[in-house]
């Protein structure tokens, strides 16, 4: 049987981070206050609310202490006409001796998907990770089954190169 998830990498020496297309008024900033990270919570929530309906798959609802656990500088909000409409949350960890960046969760709401939301915040995220930590590659782990997430990451150039099992369960950020 076939492992539930793929470990995706991207190489950002190999791959320069590449203007993202200009959304009009979109803005993408770290949370500023308790209430952007509410706001935070509650898109994460129903974005990912969906997941706990594929077969082999846990998920946890994030909790708003939960979010203001996570520093404040690795989410990054989608904001366009004053609302909140996207996010993205990175991480780091050393994998084979090597520091590298993790893109934990990514999530646009769905009427406002296919306008180069998810790519500004994804190049965004890069160029934190490569100004930040000097990151040059970055991890995601994405469910076979996510047919959008899979389309993305091809989009974007990330590689599929490892089936993780990672006990089927996405981690919390």
């Amino acid at each position: 049987m076939p492992k539930p998830l793929w470990a995706t990498y991207i190489d950002l020496l190999k791959l320069p981070l590449m203007e993202y297309k200009k959304v009009k008024g979109l803005t993408i900033r770290n949370p500023k206050n308790e209430s952007d990270l509410k706001m935070f919570v509650q898109l994460f929530n129903e974005i990912w609310a969906p997941a706990k309906q594929v077969p082999g798959i846990t998920t946890t609802e994030l909790s708003l202490d939960d979010a203001k656990a996570i520093s404040a500088e690795k989410i990054l909000l989608a904001e366009l006409e004053g609302k909140i409409v996207g996010f993205l949350v990175v991480n780091t960890e050393v994998e084979n001796g090597e520091k590298i960046g993790v893109y934990t969760h990514l999530g646009v709401k769905k009427e406002y998907r296919k306008k180069g939301i998810a790519s500004a915040l994804t190049f965004k995220g890069g160029q934190y990770l490569v100004d930040k930590y000097g990151i040059t590659k970055i991890k995601s782990i994405i469910h076979r089954s996510n047919k959008a997430a899979m389309d993305f990451i091809n989009f974007i150039k990330f590689s599929k190169t490892v089936e993780v099992d990672e006990d089927s369960k996405l981690p919390i950020p």
